[in-house]
């Protein structure tokens, strides 16, 4: 009985924790997204590219991406920043697509997954598609995408030593957090408008990519492997150069997989027509994307304007290719 209580004593702060839900929410997360990566892997490894299972898994990853949702609202408590609920909320969705687009739209199979993979073997596989899946930028793979920011723009070919990385990296999170202090005091009434809310942005989505970079720089990751998450300023001059080489590139595997997919495969487009819905549907699949990060930050479907403000950017691009 003495041990019983002893237990019951030590269990009960705990219960009372505001530290429980937290990380509840932040379990339900990692679990699903662990699920839905080995589903679309299995996927991968064991079926063929037509497979109708590959198709028939897609309400199952939507499924499982709408059973964990609802957990980003247990995911913050104070002094955390109701960001890294956004963060969640954003994980989640992108998880369940990434997922999808890797097994049923870019249909990668046994001998992608073999050839991704340094030594053979099934865990080896999943391994290796594991570490695509969250690369998103297939960086140092066949796969890689068409634009890597370089780290410097002088010397497109420099990797800069661990050293370098690991004092730049750590001053710009020092940097960039009180950057977005001073900000936020001199801005606070209009920070949610335009020009203020994307410096804002910016600055704080550019601090989660440099701390990654951080963590990996010290971990003995490969420098080259974590290049610059946001471009040179100078080709946000336009809407193409703004999308294409100044913001990240994190999500465009994904999104040009699924884009590719539906405009050659469900819609048979060919040539310029392809080429126009395909950067409508990137656009189309980010407002969704986003309008889900909005509903993650308290904001209401309904009251979401991604939506429209994704797809107004390919027609700003039309005006700009034929200007």
């Amino acid at each position: 009985m003495d041990v019983l209580l002893m237990i019951e004593r030590w269990i009960e702060p705990l219960s009372r924790s505001r530290w429980i839900e937290p990380l509840s929410a932040l379990a339900i997360i990692l679990i699903t997204r662990q699920v839905q990566f080995k589903v679309a892997q299995l996927l991968i490894i064991f079926t063929p590219r037509n497979s109708l299972l590959r198709q028939a898994s897609i309400p199952i990853q939507v499924a499982l991406g709408a059973l964990a949702f609802p957990s980003i609202q247990h995911a913050i408590v104070d002094p955390i920043s109701i960001h890294y609920r956004v963060l969640a909320g954003g994980t989640i969705v992108l998880q369940t697509l990434v997922s999808i687009a890797t097994s049923a739209m870019i249909r990668f199979d046994d001998k992608d997954a073999s050839a991704l993979s340094k030594t053979p073997g099934l865990w080896n596989k999943m391994g290796a598609l594991t570490d695509l899946m969250n690369s998103q930028q297939c960086i140092g793979t066949p796969y890689q995408i068409s634009w890597i920011a370089p780290f410097d723009e002088n010397r497109p070919e420099y990797i800069p030593p661990r050293g370098e990385i690991i004092r730049s990296r750590a001053t710009a999170i020092v940097g960039g957090y009180f950057f977005r202090q001073i900000w936020i005091a001199l801005f606070w009434q209009r920070l949610h408008f335009g020009f203020f809310w994307l410096i804002y942005m910016n600055s704080w989505l550019n601090s989660l990519y440099v701390f990654g970079d951080l963590v990996s720089a010290l971990l003995g990751g490969a420098v080259e492997d974590r290049p610059p998450a946001f471009g040179p300023i100078r080709y946000s001059n336009t809407i193409r150069g703004w999308w294409g080489k100044f913001w990240h590139q994190s999500h465009g595997y994904p999104l040009q997989g699924a884009a590719t997919y539906i405009c050659k495969d469900v819609l048979g487009l060919k040539s310029l027509p392809q080429r126009y819905a395909n950067i409508l549907i990137v656009f189309a699949l980010s407002g969704i994307f986003h309008i889900f990060t909005d509903r993650a930050e308290g904001i209401g479907y309904e009251q979401s304007k991604a939506m429209v403000f994704f797809c107004a950017q390919p027609v700003g691009i039309l005006i700009e290719d034929a200007a």
